[in-house]
């Protein structure tokens, strides 16, 4: 007998189903563990690797697509993104999608921004990103176009001028690198190969050495770690030669290889922060304080780091981790460092972290002190006694000599003053000369004993050696001996001020002409008008006003605050320590004076109605001043609700009426703005009073034509680059007494070629009345390029307001479309093929500036159909939003299904893109028997037969069993239930109850078909059988009638037993065929 399963099973690794009926435990265990070896070696081959990014400054897309191709099928990086940076600046948030990523450009296009891009490669180094700048760019462009301060200090190379080659090789390598791993033939043979000429000696960096060299010795690919940061240059065109105009290297080389490769090594999963460590100056032989450093593990896998190298040693000490360590996504530890500079210099060293990642960089912290040498300081620099007064004695200045450095400075004898008569020295060191330690120090005092009246100057050298190098220290010391003495002017005359309001701050000097410290101790007025005097400094006894010696000066303010008109006196006396005028006076004066105010007319009419647009003759408001003192016009300007319509000619800035009946005219004129009554008042500020203000009220009437725009002008806000916004519209209105007359307009700039369109222009000529239908415009912006665009819409009008020209502003700020999806891979358990496996939740995120528009979702690959999505495509996802989806698997097939969910929508670049993966599982099961032959059976009379299927997998079948034919003649019990799933030890058993009972003659075939409940067929058992007539009852005497004769023989049994044989055989040979 044979079973005849819905499909075909397939071979699986460690299954023996068919074979074995019953699996031993030692068979299954031994096929798990060989399963988990293979899976346990695969893993690390499809863990979630770098994302690296092709930053191109290219025009051609065979170029840019074989770049991104040479790194996609390297397997090396979980994503690999194009970047353009030929036109447009990557951003921190472009750059933030990379771990690394790999810059070049060709003649197609080239750099347009090279300092803005090598300032983002720059920021993007420090944030922790990894950078393979390839060095040749060509044609029209220099050598090394990416060039910024920042990011010289990243360079590996100097710029210089580039050759072309035509066919090259490699030449000298470095195998332990890792980069060079597998790496044994690199050749260029394309039409396009460049390289960076004399790429050698003092070409090459300090910080940087060759991993790789040509044949002629020139630099193929340099590596270095500047401030701790791994980075590569590359001295190749990154372009195979496949591509026919652009192309370079030969792919069937180990350049490609080698490309991504050294984009994968720079991609460091750990970022240090901060990276140097700079400890700044320290002096030699003494330990700094404590700096740290963060690791971070900002990728998606645990990263494990087994060794930290110092080198050099003897400098710097690391602590805070004990290796091996094991760093899981996102986790952080900190490393804790110290200085000891042994000699003085800037010294540097580099703590670097090995990991397990093959073919990674290292983790490099660097770190770098200044030693600090002896160093010789004095405090103070300068000793200054001030004025001694007769009769007093100074007090002794102690000097302080310090080594503020490191290692030793020696003291040497004997620090010397050049005037011995009138200063000296006392407590000097002992036991000199002495050696100051790091922050030793030595002191001795500097007296001052004067032997005449007058100005001392002198200057004290104090001898010391460092490194055998001897030098003297100086320090200038001053002083004075003798009696203060006060000079003052005998008088002042002060401003003119204006009767009731304060006068200005005017300054008196008050010197010091004596050798001795005076002290000014009191300020006092005299006179009749004292009252009207102020004196802004105070002094007292209790503070003095000190001025130091041999010209020491003091600004004294004084202020005149006259009550009445004409000159007011008053004498100031100045008390102080002059023992020769212990007070001195100084006479003040200042003039009182007035001023006043009359304006003529008190208000202005303009008769007849005036055009908008228009001005009318000027009118004069006059300004007179009858006092005695000049009045300031402070301000000019008007208020009122028709301010706009009235304008002067008087000018700006602050205006003078003269006094004695002088006056100031300011000419108005009605310029109106608006149509109708229009009123407003000129409005004036003046120095008679404090606050003064006067007002002059306006009124005049305006005609017109009044053109009224609604809005104003229009901002589309953020609108993503290709796409078109949504429309809005402008109203424009007439709601002026005369018709507005409409003349030629323009859009700029307008669509095609353009960003704006607008349709409902009015027609050159066109005429509108107040009352008549507001004319609508339609406006929309298809912004091109990814910044701020802005437009105009220009309609010439007979509204003299306007100028005769409408102008209405439009802006529009071009962004580029950017979503987030996670997460970027989907992975489904086992499901059973034909059911649905539960759903996972895929998120949509505009991380765009703008709405999102437009969102298209799709399921592409080779197993697509086997991959669904629930949930409503939103008409536009807001700035920072999302939108959740529902993804499921429903296997069609056996075995691993795949697909990928593609997210596209207005305005994105490149669609994100979903991997999705799953297993389908094919069930099976086998019944015994699994063809039987249930024989001849009279109509109407049944046999049973019981049916045993087994289920081998571990997973529990709900199933239906039902008939191809014959309906009426077959049945089963239970036609529906559950068969148990198979466990390690025995398989899931059902028994079926099948009977069969004729409803007529002849053959009566079936097959029992047994399915799940969603239709899928899991196994089938043939059964056939035979239905007999029911056999005629013999009718004998006991009917009363006569029986007679020889009776008809009826067909013999035999025969009809025959016939069914034969037809079961012709059938099995049809069914076997």
């Amino acid at each position: 007998m044979s079973t005849h399963n819905a499909a075909p099973r397939p071979a699986t690794v460690g299954s023996s189903a068919n074979v074995f009926p019953r699996k031993s435990l030692g068979y299954f265990l031994g096929g798990a563990t060989a399963l988990a070896v293979l899976l346990g070696s695969a893993g690390s081959a499809f863990a979630k690797g770098p994302r690296a990014c092709n930053a191109y400054a290219s025009g051609d897309t065979a170029s840019i697509a074989d770049v991104k191709k040479t790194l996609d099928d390297s397997k090396l990086f979980d994503s690999v993104t194009n970047i353009d940076v030929s036109s447009t600046p990557p951003s921190a948030a472009t750059f933030a999608m990379c771990d690394s990523v790999i810059v070049w450009g060709d003649t197609s296009r080239g750099f347009s921004y090279p300092t803005e891009i090598g300032d983002a490669l720059a920021a993007f180094v420090e944030q922790g990103g990894g950078v393979v700048l390839v060095n040749p760019y060509y044609a029209s462009y220099s050598y090394n176009n990416v060039y910024s301060a920042n990011w010289d200090k990243y360079m590996l190379m100097e710029r210089g001028s580039m050759t072309s080659t035509s066919k090259s090789s490699v030449g000298t390598k470095d195998m332990l690198h890792p980069v060079m791993a597998g790496i044994s033939k690199v050749e260029t043979n394309g039409s396009r190969c460049y390289q960076r000429s004399s790429a050698t000696g003092s070409a090459i960096r300090s910080i940087a050495k060759p991993i790789a060299s040509w044949a002629d010795g020139n630099a193929m690919m340099l590596y270095g770690t500047p401030n701790g940061r791994p980075r590569i240059d590359l001295n190749m065109v990154p372009v195979s030669s496949t591509v026919p105009t652009y192309g370079c290297y030969d792919p069937a080389s180990d350049a490609g290889r080698l490309i991504a490769q050294a984009v994968f090594f720079v991609a460091s999963p750990v970022k240090v922060t901060p990276s140097p460590l700079d400890f700044g100056e320290v002096a030699v032989g003494l330990s700094s304080l404590p700096l740290t450093a963060e690791l971070e593990n900002t990728s998606s896998n645990s990263v494990t780091l087994i060794s930290g190298d110092l080198a050099p040693t003897g400098i710097f000490n690391v602590s805070g981790v004990t290796f091996p360590v094991t760093l899981k996504p996102g986790e952080k530890v900190t490393l804790t460092a110290t200085a000891r500079p042994a000699v003085a210099g800037v010294q540097n060293a580099t703590f670097s972290m090995t990991q397990t990642t093959m073919g990674a960089a290292p983790i490099v912290l660097s770190m770098s002190v200044r030693g600090l040498g002896p160093r010789f300081d004095v405090q103070p620099q300068v000793i200054d006694f001030g004025g001694v007064p007769v009769g007093t004695t100074p007090a002794n200045v102690l000097v302080t000599v310090t080594n503020t450095g490191g290692g030793y400075l020696q003291l040497n004898p004997t620090p010397t003053i050049n005037d011995t008569t009138n200063f000296g020295l006392e407590k000097l060191p002992m036991g000199l000369p002495t050696l100051l330690g790091p922050m030793g120090s030595a002191t001795f005092e500097v007296k001052f004993t004067p032997t005449a009246e007058t100005v001392y100057n002198a200057q004290l050298r104090i001898p010391y050696t460092i490194n055998g190098s001897t030098t003297n220290g100086t320090v200038n010391v001053k002083g004075s001996f003798g009696k203060p003495k006060i000079q003052v002017p005998g008088s002042i005359v002060m401003t003119p001020v204006r009767v009731g309001q304060p006068g200005p701050e005017q300054s008196i000097l008050v010197t010091n002409i004596g050798n001795a410290d005076l002290s000014i101790t009191g300020l006092t007025f005299t006179g009749t008008d004292a009252a009207e005097f102020k004196a802004i400094s105070v002094a007292s006894m209790m503070a003095p006003i000190k001025l130091t010696p041999n010209g020491g000066t003091y600004d004294l303010r004084v202020q005149c605050n006259p009550l009445m008109s004409g000159l007011r006196q008053a004498i100031l006396s100045i008390q102080s320590d002059d023992p020769m005028t212990p007070t001195a006076n100084i006479a003040l004066s200042c003039k009182g004076t007035v001023a006043n105010f009359k304006m003529d007319p008190d208000k202005l009419d303009y008769t007849p109605a005036q055009q908008t647009g228009s001005c009318s003759a000027p009118k004069n408001v006059t300004i007179t001043n009858s006092g005695t003192d000049s009045l300031r016009i402070l301000t000019i300007g008007f208020t009122g609700t028709n301010a706009a319509s009235f304008k002067h000619s008087a000018g700006t800035g602050i205006k003078l009426v003269p006094p004695n009946n002088g006056t100031l005219k300011i000419p108005v004129s009605f310029c109106p703005v608006d149509i109708g009554a229009q009123t407003a008042s000129l409005a004036l500020t003046t120095d008679l009073t404090m606050g003064h203000a006067a007002s002059v009220p306006l009124t005049g009437t305006a005609q017109g034509p009044k053109v009224v725009v609604t809005p104003g002008n229009i901002n589309f806000g953020a609108v993503y680059i290709k796409t078109t916004s949504m429309s809005q519209k402008i109203t424009i209105t007439n709601d002026g007494d005369q018709p507005l007359v409409f003349g030629k307009n323009s859009v700029t700039p307008a669509m095609p070629g353009g960003v704006f369109k607008v349709t409902g222009l009015p027609a050159d000529g066109k005429t509108l009345n107040k009352g008549d239908a507001p004319i609508v415009l339609d406006v929309s912006a298809s912004p091109l390029m990814a910044m701020q665009q802005t437009g105009e819409i220009t309609i010439f009008v007979n509204d003299q307001v306007k100028m005769g020209v409408l102008r209405i502003p439009l802006s529009v700020t071009g962004t580029q479309a950017d979503i987030a999806v996670a997460p970027m891979m989907m992975t489904f358990p086992v499901t059973i093929i034909g059911t649905k496996s539960m759903e996972q939740t895929l998120t949509v995120t505009n991380s765009g500036a703008a709405p999102l528009t437009g969102l298209n979702l799709s399921i592409a690959g080779t197993a697509a159909s086997d991959f669904g999505f629930a949930g409503n495509i939103p008409m536009s996802i807001d700035s920072g939003m999302s939108a959740t989806f529902k993804v499921y698997f429903k296997p069609t097939g056996n075995g691993t299904r795949t697909g990928i969910f593609v997210v596209n929508a207005a305005g994105l670049a490149t669609p994100a893109q979903v991997k999705l993966e799953g297993t389908g599982k094919l069930l099976t099961i086998s019944c015994s028997p699994d063809d039987k032959n249930l024989g001849t059976v009279a109509v109407g009379s049944s046999v049973p037969l019981k049916i045993v299927c087994r289920n081998s997998d571990t997973s529990m079948i709900e199933y239906i069993a039902s008939f191809s034919e014959n309906l009426d003649d077959w049945t089963v019990d239970p036609a529906m239930g559950t068969i148990p799933a198979g466990s390690i030890a025995d398989e899931g058993l059902v028994t079926l109850n099948v009977t069969f009972k004729p409803t007529g003659t002849g053959p009566r075939t079936t097959t029992m078909t047994i399915k799940t409940k969603d239709g899928i067929a899991v196994g089938s058992v043939n059964l056939d059988g035979t239905g007999l007539p029911t056999p005629k009852m013999r009718t004998d005497e006991m009917t009363g009638c006569a029986y007679g004769g020889t009776p008809r023989s009826p067909a013999p049994l035999w025969l009809l037993g025959l016939a069914a044989a034969c037809f079961l055989v012709i059938r099995r040979r049809r069914f076997s065929a």
